[in-house]
């Protein structure tokens, strides 16, 4: 009698984005969805040369699998164009819609540059929380029409859920439609900084492992 695959089997043959894949929670996730026998994974970060080098690492280390990895660069960190990058990022994850991401990781996420509560203002609050969590809330945006979700949040209260949990609710939008991009089962989402990116603050910190939703 075959041993039960009920875990290892969940991620089989799936089509799977990483964002902030190239290093860090991503890189280890994008690890997992290669061992796991994912058909697809795309890893994306903002450095393009980072992209190249993780996507090349991967293949190294499993070079049987090689053809189902691949990369493309999205900065998050950019206001101005961050709605187009997004938009631009699922095209072609999926080629244009026409091929259907199952799960989303979102694991991206900028170093912390720590400031006095009284030398903080606006700029460095919205940039504290662009790529964590104003990023993600335009991901799940984005995935809003294409997204089916397994548990629902209060309706129109995705901001306030937003500022109250960060991440791990906005990586469940309230959506049901099957379109364009097609994102089947899952968005997850990292709400705090992990440990490479916290180096040199004074002090040892350790972020949670993605959240995986659906």
């Amino acid at each position: 009698m075959a041993d039960n695959t009920k875990f290892t089997s969940k991620l089989h043959g799936s089509r799977i984005l990483v964002v902030g894949g190239s290093a860090g929670v991503g890189y280890a996730v994008a690890e997992a969805s290669v061992e796991q026998g994912a058909a697809a994974i795309i890893i994306s970060s903002s450095n393009s040369g980072r992209v190249e080098s993780s996507v090349a690492r991967l293949q190294r280390s499993y070079p049987s699998k090689a053809e189902r990895i691949s990369g493309v660069a999205c900065n998050l960190a950019q206001e101005d164009k961050l709605e187009t990058n997004i938009v631009a990022l699922l095209d072609a994850a999926t080629n244009n819609g026409a091929q259907k991401l199952d799960h989303i990781a979102y694991t991206a996420g900028d170093a912390p540059i720590p400031k006095a509560l009284g030398d903080v203002d606006l700029d460095y609050i919205k940039g504290s929380f662009l790529v964590r969590s104003f990023a993600a809330m335009l991901f799940g945006q984005a995935c809003l029409k294409v997204s089916g979700t397994r548990s629902r949040l209060q309706p129109h209260f995705d901001l306030g859920n937003g500022f109250g949990a960060a991440e791990p609710k906005l990586a469940r939008p309230d959506g049901s439609n099957q379109q364009r991009h097609g994102v089947g089962n899952s968005v997850s989402a990292r709400s705090q900084a992990d440990a490479r990116q916290c180096r040199g603050l004074g002090r040892r910190q350790h972020g949670n492992l993605p959240v995986i939703l659906g």
